[in-house]
Order: C-alpha cells, then structure tokens, then sequence
C-alpha cells in the first residue's frame, strides 16, 4: 500500500458516518470498488497481526490464572 492509499485508507477510517455517506453520493463505482479494496487490505493486515500475536511464544497461563480468579472468585 503507497502513501496515496493509505491516505485515503485514513480517510476511510477516520470520517464520520455523515462524511462518509455523502462522499458516497459523489463518487463512481470504481471509487467504491477501490475503498473496498482498500478496507479488504487493511482487514488482512488486521488479521496477520492478530495471527502473529496469537502464535507469539508468549506463556500467558498465569495471566489466565490471575484473570479467571478476578472473574470467577
């Protein structure tokens, strides 16, 4: 993704919903098919990340400990 796409990624992402609806009155398909795109990529980067981290080597069993004794008594 250029700097181009992820300023208009940011704009995606940081508009209000007003905003957003009336910039979808004024563009073409091809626009809306591109901030689709652009929403689709960044959701796969989203989803990597969140892979890495889950694979991560981290031990996280005395977190659960501390956490279910903090939720379940």
């Amino acid at each position: 993704m250029n700097d181009h796409d992820k300023n208009n990624l940011l704009f995606l992402l940081n508009s209000s919903r007003a905003t957003v609806l009336e910039w979808t009155k004024t563009v073409t398909e091809d626009d809306m098919d591109y901030a689709l795109e652009l929403l689709h990529t960044y959701r796969a980067e989203l989803d990597a990340r969140e892979l890495a981290l889950a694979e991560d080597d981290m031990d996280m069993s005395e977190s659960a400990l501390v956490l279910g004794k903090i939720m379940y008594g």
